[in-house]
């Protein structure tokens, strides 16, 4: 039988993640580490792990992988919302410095309305007016290499068909409150 678990960090979540998981009605299981709460999916302990916080991509390189290669899926929540269920992968782009950075395609959601709340640790710089800048392209290298400011998806291979359902959710989740991205 199916356990109808949504995963998440034991730290408190974001307004969106709540209102997800009731719109899912499903139950908070808490569990740390992106790994643990991937092999979590996989063994079955729950069904549906879906962040809008920030991570750093050296955390969900591996969980990805391992999700991926036994069918599930790990992609952009940011897409995943804006494109009706678009799975799109993370790509990373040079900055004006030469280094490796996330990609910003939150800034293109249909509406405009996700406000990025960036905490301290995703730049690399300590001038505190710029931590709620908001990213473009020109300010792109503030930000640390592999920050993952996008969230992301994480479903098993199991609830590929349920993925309709996961849309209207967050549809609704959205409507209460926007997604941290942070």
């Amino acid at each position: 039988s199916e356990a109808p678990g949504f995963i998440t960090s034991p730290r408190n979540i974001s307004p969106f993640t709540h209102a997800l998981i009731e719109d899912l009605c499903m139950e908070r299981i808490k569990s740390g580490s992106v790994g643990n709460k991937v092999m979590c999916l996989l063994e079955g302990k729950a069904t549906t792990y879906i962040q809008d916080a920030g991570t750093s991509r050296w955390d969900t390189c591996a969980p990805q992988a391992v999700m991926e290669a036994y069918g599930g899926v790990f992609c952009k929540l940011s897409t995943f919302i804006n494109v009706d269920g678009e799975i799109s992968t993370y790509s990373y782009k040079k900055s004006g410095k030469g280094e490796v950075n996330t990609d910003v395609d939150i800034l293109t959601s249909k509406d405009n309305k996700f406000e990025l709340d960036l905490s301290f640790s995703r730049f690399n710089t300590t001038e505190k007016s710029l931590w709620k800048e908001r990213i473009t392209e020109d300010n792109l290298h503030m930000l640390k290499p592999y920050s993952n400011i996008c969230g992301f998806v994480c479903l098993p291979a199991n609830q590929m068909d349920a993925i309709p359902h996961y849309v209207e959710s967050m549809k609704k989740a959205v409507a209460k409150a926007s997604p941290v991205f942070n």
